[in-house]
């Protein structure tokens, strides 16, 4: 490469140079092994409690680059064993999610619904216990 972008002279198309350096550099450079690796990703990819929402944007760019299609019944299945057991099993109770947008909504509402119950009850260690005031 460096023999070659020596020869050039100095009047030469300078766009054309770069067109041909680029199409050069992306050929040397890009990962023929791209969607082999995503697919060792998606299957490690595990949600951390309480962050689904990246979990979402990272299953679905991973789905992409391991060339699978989003929505079918194997990346479903996929997108179920990232998340923890308790929201898994949330997502699963009555009525079963079919589709991959069922499975997203009801992934959130679990885990919503789990944040605030935590927050609740670790704001306040009393909180629904009766105390009598005192006159």
């Amino acid at each position: 490469m460096l023999q070659w972008i020596q020869q050039i002279d100095d009047h030469s198309n300078t766009e054309d140079i770069w067109r041909i350096f680029q199409q050069w550099f992306y050929h040397r450079f890009t990962d023929t092994q791209a969607d082999s690796t995503a697919r060792k990703e998606l299957i490690l990819l595990k949600m951390r409690f309480p962050e689904i929402d990246s979990y979402i944007a990272d299953f679905e760019q991973t789905v992409r680059k391991a060339l699978y299609q989003l929505g079918s019944h194997e990346m479903n299945q996929q997108f179920l064993s990232g998340l923890p057991r308790d929201v898994a099993k949330d997502v699963m109770h009555y009525p079963t999610p079919i589709t991959y947008q069922e499975y997203t909504e009801k992934a959130l509402t679990s885990v919503r619904s789990k944040v605030l119950l935590r927050n609740v009850f670790s704001r306040n260690k009393n909180f629904g216990a009766f105390i009598p005031q005192q006159q």
